[in-house]
């Protein structure tokens, strides 16, 4: 097993904390306005006789399942940076070795999916044909996507490979990071105090025993890792967005402006129709 960042003794200063803007690109704008077409009709299969609407549709849906997935990070954030107060006295249902734990599960769970997220949407945008289960690395690659496409996408995925190993020890054998100088000490006081028992003493390096400080440690690395992967996230999906962008356009236009299957362009009759 390949330990994590154990954190060391010692405390590091506080950690500022990333806020995730997860819709700002103007790509992730502009899906958004045309998504609104689905109110001018009933169901799906009415939106889908318009080659313009269905693609605008069907793009936009798995964008905004990306965004949703993206956003949920800064849910993560806020597990991290807690108050002051909770840190002094914390009152969970769960110990505080626990709560990093659970933490830790869930970002490294969503970190991970984005990559695939991204993939779907990659498909949905060049009309790959894939299934959402099979857009994964090997089928898109060989479906013949240009290289600016896969290199994005290779940039979001190194963000992934970075907490590969980690993710597969935890969910697949079992194995758990160290969240403190001493988490053995940690674990078994941390756990003491859920049952309300406060423990004393001295832990293996002859230091009295602080369950708080053990559990600022435990965050401190989880906010270092929180920042420092979606700074590089966020940065790698802007370029993503921009090469995605370009695509969109050259495909949704055409469609758009199609006089026979244009819904774009029925509306604009019935626009100049009514003001004429």
């Amino acid at each position: 097993m390949s330990v994590r960042k154990t954190p060391k003794e010692g405390h590091r200063g506080k950690q500022e904390r990333h806020m995730i803007d997860s819709d700002g690109h103007n790509f992730v704008g502009r899906l958004g306005s045309l998504g609104i077409v689905v109110y001018s009709f009933d169901s799906y299969e009415e939106l889908a006789r318009y080659p313009d609407c269905k693609y605008a549709y069907d793009v936009n849906d798995w964008m905004a399942t990306l965004v949703r997935r993206i956003e949920s990070l800064n849910m993560i954030g806020d597990m991290l940076w807690l108050d002051q107060k909770i840190i002094d006295k914390f009152d969970f249902p769960v110990s505080r070795h626990d709560w990093l734990n659970v933490v830790t599960d869930v970002f490294l769970m969503r970190v991970s999916s984005i990559i695939d997220c991204s993939l779907i949407l990659a498909s949905e945008v060049y009309e790959l044909g894939l299934s959402p289960k099979d857009c994964v690395w090997p089928k898109v690659k060989k479906a013949n996507l240009p290289a600016d496409v896969l290199e994005s996408l290779s940039k979001i995925s190194r963000i992934r490979d970075d907490f590969r190993d980690e993710r597969n020890e935890r969910f697949h054998w079992g194995y758990e990071r160290e969240f403190s100088s001493d988490d053995v000490t940690f674990k078994t006081v941390a756990m003491f105090e859920k049952w309300g028992q406060k423990m004393g003493g001295t832990d293996k390096y002859d230091r009295e025993i602080d369950v708080r400080q053990y559990f600022v440690e435990g965050l401190e690395q989880l906010q270092i890792d929180f920042n420092q992967s979606t700074r590089s996230l966020m940065k790698a999906l802007d370029n993503f967005y921009d090469v995605l962008a370009v695509e969109f356009e050259a495909r949704f236009s055409p469609r758009f402006n199609d006089p026979k299957t244009g819904f774009g362009a029925l509306q604009r009759r019935q626009l100049e129709k009514s003001s004429s």
